[in-house]
């Protein structure tokens, strides 16, 4: 439109020009006629002079006639106005008569006679002849009375009226005005009016010759002036023909006039044409651009619109993150469907008109992408009303400010007049918060969402309640919830528009930075908000400016140089258009400058903004691990305010004094935020936390201009300290699971192939298969790529680096490759890296970069110690004292770090209370006015508000215990705590819970969590528990009592530190508390007090008894088989307890050297044994037990608990693999979505499409491993082609086909024996697994395939296995592509199976399978040589079989059929033996061999069984499982029951089925000990010694 409208202006004036000439011939024909019209004009002109002339003395003598009539006039009106003020006075007064005063004159029957007398004075002058009283009442009643009387003329007085009336009334005294006024108001002034009248009327009479005497000169006066008039009659035809020739004259003239204006206009619009033109050149671009892409926007409408429509229906309760992962998938599927869209389609320009940004922002809307997309829905949400997820609140602000216009109102359903405020808002249309929304609604609300409206009558009618509200069309309501975990109910999502309003990375990061600021640079601050919002209305008013000119141009009707309006307005446009543009690249020069400033702080607000995102991602680690946006920024405030911020920049200078103050401040925020956030985690997720702190200090978010980072106050290289993606990979999952996923870019992957030959990779020492691994899989880094070769050379050091108690102390030197790329895109940072050699010693290298190789290399060989190494890191990086380990002064938690507003939540493990805490504070501190409350019953809900209500006014502390019993009413609570209002500054409210999953998230949130751990080792449970006694009840009646008190301490210690070394301690972690403990006491002294035949109730001395009088076998049967036995579930668990407690509780007890165990002696504190004790005080009583525990170590070594001291590394071997890969859950990079989110943006819409199967490189990586797993399937499922779903019709008999064929018929199944029928069982199982997985793999290939390209859909069409659901296999997809193993495959999944990956996964599951063929195929030969089943079968791989048990129960029954016995009668055995003396048991019917046995817990040297010292596992070459045929009586004593303690006693050991002891296949008494073993039965037991069947 604007281009064809300029293109018509310039043929216009084109027509203009040539019309112009025209004109000039025009122009000197009006030119001849305008002079003659001047020459006829002047004649006349002569002759009217002549005609004026007579005409003045005409006028002259009508003067002087005129003047002497207006003397005569005057004498008369001066007569006249003598009496004129009162006539009209007497009007007036009339004209002001009340009707209701003539009323009560009307319905007098008989008048005053005042009143008489003036209405018949009246009537008279009205020139009425009847005036009786009924008449007068008459004259008076008619409407126009008043009106009569005001306009009566005077003139019209005739001389008998005026002579009646002076006979017969003006000299009555009656008719006097005060009489009349008296008499009535009405009359009064119609009374004066008569008198008034008559007055007017005498003066006329007397002034009538004068006015005959006027009248006869105004005759004259007339003549004169039509005599006048003639002439000046004359004199206007001379004027009008003058006129006529001046019009013409003047018209000739305009004409010429006109003609020469034309030109000028012409040429003057040409003019400002041409120079329009010129200055809209860029919008003429911009115009030919869009005229351009119309036609592709016309062609993506559809598609534009669907996205929109989706986004606006869909998109509303996700992250940021999976937003754009959406938009991308239907991006997808709209390119499937071949249906067009913009790619660069922006939703926010797209559904939002810039100043209705502007207008938003000027509300308080976050200005980033997530809120702005939220208030397009918001502002869209025109059939289903909003539910805002709004954890931080700035979306309450923004509509609280939005709507207050509009008067809006906000409410909670817990408002007790909900329905009132409801109802007045739908009524008046007023806007609605409801806030505090939970899951479940508020079924008033049902029929609002519902909109079920009813009409009648014209009315749109709600029902709410009982009654029907008339509904506005302006209501509008918003639900609003700070619960960002809720999880609403199906029913109401469809119901409502869910808008997520969580922070951004990038808001996060443009808040902190805006605090930042406003701390160190208010200045830069200020000027930067204001440039900001400046820039914003600058913006939208260039866009208005733009939209402005199209509007005039197309709102011109015709030619724009036509229109002289448009075209001003144009100029107008433009050139406030030029301004403005000027002032925007002003303004864009002064925010260069402040963002030179601003990015000086920007990676400190980056690390701030990464910090977040870690803690909010420990929500996945643990639920009690809740922290909102407001908590994080509040500890940056709190570091801001600590130090002035001038003070290093005055010191050293501006620039050098910036870089370091940001340094310090960063280290500061990161201890503070380690010191607050630590105290509130379990010990494991401290260090994970500390450790991915130390992660984010050293990528980058320290980093400075040279590329240069701060670590621990020293300048390093950045560079050279940043761990690769695949070091971190490493850290996280180890080397071997992170090279064999294929998900990290390792080099010479195909290295890792025989890994489990290099047991002697290290020489001079062998290692295990996981370590070979590991240390083959990390060489395959670029950084280790030097490392294999350095082990070979320098044998000896790695050997004392390998057997080192402390390794990360002697971890060897070796060269390392230094990377030959960076991640930093800062030039001197790039220079400094190419200037660097590309191999260097760890010697040299920067003390952070050595300490994260060492961490990896101790990941990889010893992993026991991997834990302290990380300790060890985060020190070297952020400094020794950094406050990582949660260590916390409750006093000075709530001096210093808690708020009134913020309860305090001490949670605890179960059985450790930590109210104590508390009171032992209220009380150092001077009471506090501390009111406690018990919770879990309503009376407790009723006192706890009401102490809270009068705490938060008085500033009173409340302690509200054990909260976890009452999880719905801690809702209740939250909201109360969030909705005070300036609580009084003192008060404080701690809460104690144990730690259950019951807690609200929005509780959580609110509060300054503390974790309580009870602190682990022997000695502090044995303390805690003796803490628990009162000590008169330890000190007094029965002495032998307190010994056997801290015995009963000293086992439930024991038996609760074992549940630190799962499964070694006890197969499955079972709660043992304090009140068990206290149980056992109450057993012990109820014995002890009925043996002694005292009464515990009853005060008495102290007595004694003797120790063989104690029920030693009542208290054993009652503490094994009720107090704690009652919870044991495994029979082996079992037998170790009733060994401790057949080991402590014996009259051996009480001996002076009784061992609790092998380097502790308990001595009485008598004579000789009080001195080697050091013991003081009375003899065995509470004090002097509680001296002797204070001598004991805090830790205490494993083989108090009856294990092997080689169990603690196994522990922390465990513990170190779980915090490395909770540091990789914690990792999330958001730093490139504050930095480059346009390129950001760009890489998660790869990701997405890659999920769809639009990204090749990550489809086709996965398409090659799946084709490699699924052609090592095809040895067992021969005739399958990988990567292709149909089979070939060529049968395949062998070995899977040939499962089923090879099934017994009906005629010779029943030759079948139970072990044969068991393998077949077995081989079912693992046919049906591997026959799945081979489907999925082939769906998946075909699945890859067709993404890629490289089928055809005729191919597609015929598959039968396309027909699979798509969900399925995307499923299936998505879990391969993570390394993960799909939930199909895991419910087949055999117990036991590795899960290291699904490469892992897929090479055991084929493992079990080969061997399962090959035990039913030795068998096939077995029958057919009649040979014996057990040597048939040869070694047997356990862990192998999906259901040993049954294995184990088939050998059963063959031997028994064999032995002509019972079951029961057969007892299992297992001779361990080395492979060069396995044939003497060949070919016994009752013997089994069995092979890849672990044996945990102890050692097989020369054939014989001993406890292990060293390592805690060992592979078994050979064992043989044995059935023996036992009587009762020897079975008893084969039983592990922990009493046998003779040498020659039996072992019996039981086998599970893996490492996690989940799963008990069978006991088994050892065949073979050492003659001179010393360690009885119940020591085995107690070591955890046990057999297992595979590893994980």
């Amino acid at each position: 439109m604007g281009l064809e409208k300029f293109a018509a202006t310039q043929k216009d004036v084109k027509d203009r020009q040539a019309a112009l000439a025209r004109k000039k011939i025009e122009l000197s024909r009006k030119d001849a006629m305008a002079n003659q019209k001047l020459r006829q004009m002047v004649e006349d002109q002569n002759e009217a002079e002549r005609k004026k002339a007579s005409a003045d003395q005409v006028a002259q003598e009508l003067s002087r006639q005129n003047e002497t009539i207006a003397g005569r006039r005057k004498e008369v009106e001066n007569e006249l106005a003598e009496a004129e003020p009162a006539l009209l006075g007497a009007q007036k007064a009339v004209n002001s008569i009340k009707k209701a005063h003539l009323d009560e004159v009307r319905v007098l029957a008989r008048p005053p006679n005042p009143v008489r007398l003036t209405l018949e004075a009246v009537l008279i002058l009205l020139g009425e002849e009847k005036r009786d009283w009924n008449d007068v009442r008459k004259v008076i009643r008619r409407d126009d009375f008043i009106a009569t009387v005001v306009n009566f003329d005077p003139e019209g007085i005739t001389p008998k009226q005026v002579k009646d009336l002076q006979d017969l009334y003006l000299g009555l005294e009656e008719f006097e005005y005060d009489a009349v006024q008296r008499a009535s108001t009405a009359c009064g002034p119609l009374n004066k009016w008569v008198v008034s009248l008559l007055n007017y009327s005498a003066i006329l009479r007397r002034v009538q010759p004068l006015r005959e005497e006027v009248a006869a000169l105004q005759m004259e006066s007339e003549k004169l002036q039509d005599r006048q008039t003639k002439i000046e009659g004359e004199i206007t035809l001379l004027e009008n023909s003058i006129a006529l020739y001046k019009a013409e004259y003047a018209q000739a003239i305009r004409d010429i006039e006109g003609i020469k204006g034309e030109m000028d206009v012409v040429a003057n619009k040409v003019k400002r044409a041409e120079a329009l033109l010129a200055s809209f050149a860029s919008e003429k671009e911009r115009w030919h651009a869009s005229s351009a892409s119309f036609q592709r926007q016309l062609s993506s409408l559809a598609g534009d619109a669907l996205l929109s429509a989706a986004f606006l229906t869909y998109a509303g309760i996700f992250d940021y993150k999976y937003r754009q992962r959406l938009l991308a998938e239907w991006a997808s599927i709209l390119s499937a469907l071949r249906l067009s869209y913009r790619p660069d389609l922006s939703l926010t320009d797209y559904l939002a008109h810039p100043t209705q940004q502007l207008a938003w922002a000027s509300h308080g809307l976050p200005n980033d992408q997530l809120c702005l997309e939220n208030a397009i829905i918001l502002e869209r949400a025109q059939h289903r009303y909003p539910l805002v997820i709004d954890p931080s609140g700035q979306a309450t602000k923004f509509l609280l400010q939005k709507f207050a216009s509009r008067k809006v109102q906000t409410t909670s359903f817990a408002d007790g007049a909900f329905l009132k405020v409801l109802a007045s808002a739908v009524r008046f249309g007023t806007p609605l918060l409801i806030q505090d929304v939970e899951e479940r609604i508020d079924p008033l609300l049902n029929p609002v969402l519902n909109k079920e409206f009813q009409r009648t009558g014209g009315r749109t009618l709600l029902r709410l309640g009982n009654e029907d509200i008339d509904f506005s069309p302006q209501f509008f309501v918003v639900l609003i919830t700070r619960n960002s975990s809720a999880r609403f109910p199906p029913d109401l999502c469809s119901r409502v528009s869910l808008v997520n309003f969580t922070d951004t990375p990038a808001s996060l990061c443009s808040q902190a930075l805006s605090r930042i600021l406003r701390a160190e640079r208010p200045d830069v601050d200020k000027r930067r908000t204001e440039i900001l919002r400046l820039q914003g209305e600058q913006n939208v008013r260039l866009r208005e400016l733009e939209e402005g000119l199209l509007t005039e141009i197309s709102a011109a009707e015709c030619n724009i140089l036509v229109d002289d309006r448009v075209l001003k307005a144009l100029e107008e446009l433009k050139a406030e258009a030029a301004d403005l543009e000027k002032d925007v690249a002003s303004t864009t020069a002064v925010m260069d400058e402040l963002k030179y400033v601003s990015d000086v702080y920007e990676p400190f607000a980056l690390a701030v903004t990464q910090v977040f995102f870690v803690m909010e991602r420990l929500a996945s680690v643990h639920f009690l691990y809740q922290y909102p946006t407001q908590y994080l920024l509040s500890i940056l405030d709190n570091v801001l305010a600590r130090s002035p911020p001038d003070e290093l920049v005055r010191k050293k200078g501006k620039d050098q004094g910036t870089q370091e103050r940001i340094k310090d401040l960063e280290l500061s925020f990161f201890a503070e935020v380690c010191r607050r956030v630590s105290k509130g985690l379990l010990q494991e997720d401290q260090l994970a936390f500390a450790l991915r702190l130390t992660l984010i200090h050293l990528q980058g978010a320290g980093q400075d201009r040279e590329g240069r980072a701060n670590v621990h106050g020293k300048e390093e290289r950045l560079d050279s300290l940043m761990p690769t993606e695949e070091e971190l990979e490493c850290l996280y999952k180890g080397p071997f699971s992170a090279a064999s996923s294929g998900l990290v870019n390792f080099t010479r992957r195909e290295a890792l192939e025989g890994a489990e030959e290099d047991e002697y990779l290290i020489p001079g020492i062998r290692i295990d298969i996981t370590q070979a691994k590991e240390l083959r899989a990390l060489s395959l880094l670029p950084s280790f790529a030097f490392l294999l070769p350095a082990v070979s050379r320098d044998g000896p050091s790695w050997v004392a680096f390998m057997t080192s108690p402390r390794p990360e102390n002697e971890v060897p030197d070796f060269d390392v490759a230094l990377p030959v790329s960076t991640t930093s895109t800062d030039g001197h940072a790039k220079d400094m890296l190419a200037s660097m050699p590309g191999v260097q010693n760890t010697s040299t290298l920067p003390a952070t970069r050595r300490a994260f190789l060492h961490l990896l290399l101790l990941k990889a060989l010893r992993p026991d110690r991997l834990m302290f190494v990380m300790e060890t890191y985060v020190s070297s990086v952020l400094g020794e004292d950094f406050p990582w380990r949660g260590l916390f002064d409750l006093a000075e938690v709530v001096r210093e770090q808690s708020t009134a507003a913020r309860p305090i939540l001490l949670s605890a493990e179960a059985g450790f209370d930590a109210s104590r805490t508390v009171d032992s504070l209220a009380e150092a501190e001077g009471g506090k006015g501390l009111r406690s409350v018990a919770m879990g019953s309503v009376e407790g809900y009723a006192l706890a508000d009401r102490y809270i209500a009068a705490g938060a006014q008085r500033g009173t502390w409340v302690l509200l215990r054990n909260i976890h019993l009452c999880p719905h009413w801690l809702e209740k609570l939250e909201r109360r705590l969030h909705n005070l209002s300036q609580p009084h500054p003192s008060f404080r409210l701690f809460l104690t819970s144990e730690i259950h999953p019951g807690l609200p998230s929005s509780l959580l949130r609110l509060s300054d969590v503390m974790v309580l751990e009870a602190p682990t080792g022997v000695k502090s449970h044995v303390l805690r528990l003796l803490y628990e006694i009162p000590a008169p009840r330890l000190d007094s009646g029965c002495v032998e009592k307190a010994r056997l008190f801290f015995l009963v301490a000293w086992l439930h210690a024991i038996l609760q530190e074992r549940l630190r070394y799962l499964p070694w301690g006890w197969s499955r972690k079972y709660e043992f508390t304090q009140a068990d403990a206290l149980a056992a006491l109450d057993v012990v002294e109820d014995w002890i007090e009925r043996e002694g035949g005292r009464d515990r109730k009853q005060p008495s001395k102290d007595w004694h008894i003797s120790p063989e009088d104690i029920p030693w076998a009542a208290i054993q049967s009652l503490l094994g088989q009720s107090v704690y036995g009652g919870k044991v579930e495994n029979i082996v668990d079992q037998a170790v307890l009733e060994s401790f407690i057949s080991d402590f509780f014996r009259p051996a007890c009480f001996d002076m050297d009784f061992p609790l165990v092998s380097d502790l002696t308990v001595s009485l504190p008598e004579g000789d044994a009080a001195r080697r004790g050091g013991w003081e005080g009375r003899e065995g009583r509470r004090a002097d037990y509680m001296a002797w525990l204070e001598d004991l170590p805090s830790q205490n070594s494993t083989t108090w608990l009856g294990l092997a001291a080689s169990v603690e590394a196994d522990l922390s071997t465990a513990v170190g693999a779980r915090i490395a890969r909770k540091v990789g859950d914690l990792w999330e990079d958001v730093v490139r979505d504050v930095v480059d989110p346009e390129e950001c943006l760009e890489e998660k819409k790869g990701v997405a499409e890659a999920r769809m199967g639009q990204k090749a490189s990550l489809s086709k990586a996965l398409l090659q491993r799946s084709q490699e797993w699924l052609a090592r399937i095809q040895s067992l499922v021969p005739g399958i082609k990988p990567g292709v779903l149909t089979p070939t019709p060529t049968p395949s008999p062998y070995p899977l086909a040939a499962i089923s064929s090879a099934a017994p018929s009906s005629d010779d199944s029943h030759t079948d024996d139970p072990l044969r029928q068991c393998l077949r069982r077995n081989m079912e199982v693992g046919k049906e697994m591997i026959l799945r997985v081979q489907e999925d793999l082939n769906a998946t290939c075909r699945y890859l395939e067709q993404t890629l390209g490289d089928c055809h859909n005729q191919e597609r069409t015929q598959d039968p296995d396309a027909r699979k659901s798509r969900a399925k296999v995307e499923a299936t997809v998505t879990a391969l592509s993570l390394d993960e193993i799909p939930g199909p495959w895991r419910a087949l999944h055999p117990r036991g199976a590795v899960d290291r990956g699904v490469g892992a996964w897929i090479t055991d599951s084929i493992q079990r399978v080969e061997h399962g063929l090959a035990l039913l195929s030795k068998l096939e030969k077995e029958r057919n040589r009649k040979e014996n089943i057990s040597s048939a079968l040869g070694g047997v791989w356990l862990g192998a079989l999906y259901n040993p048990e049954a294995f184990v129960t088939a050998t059963r029954q063959v031997v028994a059929t064999q032995m002509c016995c019972s079951l029961e009668e057969l007892d299992l055995a297992v001779e361990i033996k080395t492979p060069d003396s396995n044939t003497e048991q060949r070919g016994r019917d009752n013997a089994f061999a069995v092979v890849n046995l672990t044996l945990e817990g102890a050692d097989l040297e020369e054939g014989q069984l001993s406890l292990s010292s060293g390592a805690i596992r060992s592979q078994l070459p050979l064992a043989w499982l044995l059935w023996h045929k036992v009587g009762p009586q020897e079975r008893e004593t084969r039983r592990l029951d922990g009493k046998a303690d003779k040498d020659d006693a039996p072992l019996v050991l039981p086998l599970y089925l893996d490492e996690s002891r989940a799963t008990l296949i069978a006991r088994m008494t050892v065949a073979q000990r050492e003659k001179d073993l010393r360690q009885t039965a119940a020591q085995w037991a107690q070591r955890g010694v046990a057999l297992v069947a595979s590893r994980r």
